[in-house]
Protein backbone atom coordinates (compact mmCIF):
# COMPACT_ATOMS: atom_id res chain seq x y z
CA UNK A 1 0.00 0.00 0.00
CA UNK A 2 1.58 3.47 -1.18
CA UNK A 3 1.16 6.12 1.35
CA UNK A 4 1.89 9.68 0.24
CA UNK A 5 5.11 10.33 1.21
CA UNK A 6 6.18 6.82 -1.55
CA UNK A 7 4.67 8.39 -4.26
CA UNK A 8 7.04 8.98 -7.69
CA UNK A 9 6.83 12.68 -7.50
CA UNK A 10 7.69 12.63 -3.64
CA UNK A 11 10.86 10.50 -4.19
CA UNK A 12 12.00 12.54 -7.01
CA UNK A 13 11.83 16.28 -5.54
CA UNK A 14 14.17 18.33 -4.47
CA UNK A 15 14.59 18.09 -0.84
CA UNK A 16 17.02 19.32 2.20
CA UNK A 17 18.29 15.99 2.61
CA UNK A 18 18.90 14.70 -1.10
CA UNK A 19 19.84 18.68 -2.40
CA UNK A 20 23.65 17.63 -2.60
CA UNK A 21 22.63 14.43 -5.16
CA UNK A 22 21.08 17.34 -7.36
CA UNK A 23 23.77 19.62 -7.47
CA UNK A 24 26.13 16.47 -8.22
CA UNK A 25 24.00 15.48 -10.71
CA UNK A 26 24.24 19.13 -12.41
CA UNK A 27 28.03 18.95 -11.86
CA UNK A 28 28.83 15.51 -13.69
CA UNK A 29 26.42 16.59 -16.75
CA UNK A 30 28.01 19.80 -16.88
CA UNK A 31 31.07 17.67 -17.06
CA UNK A 32 29.75 15.51 -19.62
CA UNK A 33 28.62 18.13 -21.57
CA UNK A 34 31.97 19.73 -22.02
CA UNK A 35 33.77 16.98 -22.29
CA UNK A 36 31.91 15.63 -25.51
CA UNK A 37 32.33 18.85 -26.87
CA UNK A 38 35.97 19.08 -26.38
CA UNK A 39 36.30 15.86 -28.15
CA UNK A 40 34.26 16.34 -31.16
CA UNK A 41 36.18 19.83 -31.43
CA UNK A 42 38.92 17.46 -31.59
CA UNK A 43 37.31 15.43 -33.69
CA UNK A 44 37.27 18.12 -36.37
CA UNK A 45 40.32 19.46 -35.97
CA UNK A 46 41.79 16.04 -36.60
CA UNK A 47 39.48 15.64 -39.66
CA UNK A 48 40.49 19.19 -41.18
CA UNK A 49 44.19 18.20 -40.99
CA UNK A 50 43.44 15.57 -42.69
CA UNK A 51 41.46 16.88 -44.94
CA UNK A 52 44.33 19.42 -45.68
CA UNK A 53 47.19 16.97 -45.98
CA UNK A 54 44.89 14.92 -49.06
CA UNK A 55 44.16 18.48 -50.86
CA UNK A 56 48.14 18.69 -50.71
CA UNK A 57 48.71 15.26 -52.09
CA UNK A 58 46.34 15.93 -54.66
CA UNK A 59 48.01 19.31 -55.54
CA UNK A 60 51.25 17.70 -55.57
CA UNK A 61 50.49 14.70 -57.98
CA UNK A 62 48.63 16.83 -60.23
CA UNK A 63 51.56 19.30 -60.30
CA UNK A 64 53.40 15.67 -61.49
CA UNK A 65 51.43 14.83 -63.79
CA UNK A 66 51.43 18.17 -65.42
CA UNK A 67 55.34 18.23 -65.71
CA UNK A 68 55.31 14.55 -66.84
CA UNK A 69 53.16 15.40 -69.70
CA UNK A 70 54.88 18.78 -70.69
CA UNK A 71 58.49 16.44 -70.51
CA UNK A 72 56.88 14.02 -72.63
CA UNK A 73 55.24 16.28 -75.41
CA UNK A 74 58.45 18.29 -75.63
CA UNK A 75 60.29 14.46 -75.81
CA UNK A 76 57.54 14.11 -78.76
CA UNK A 77 58.23 17.21 -80.70
CA UNK A 78 62.04 17.01 -80.28
CA UNK A 79 61.43 13.17 -81.69
CA UNK A 80 59.07 14.10 -84.64
CA UNK A 81 61.42 17.27 -85.48
CA UNK A 82 64.31 14.92 -85.48
CA UNK A 83 62.78 12.85 -87.80
CA UNK A 84 61.57 15.06 -90.53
Amino acid sequence: MTTPSDSATQKLSMTWENRHQYFETALVSAYDSEHEMMRAEARGRRRRVREAALKRRLQNLGVGLLVVLVVAGAVGVAVWVSAR
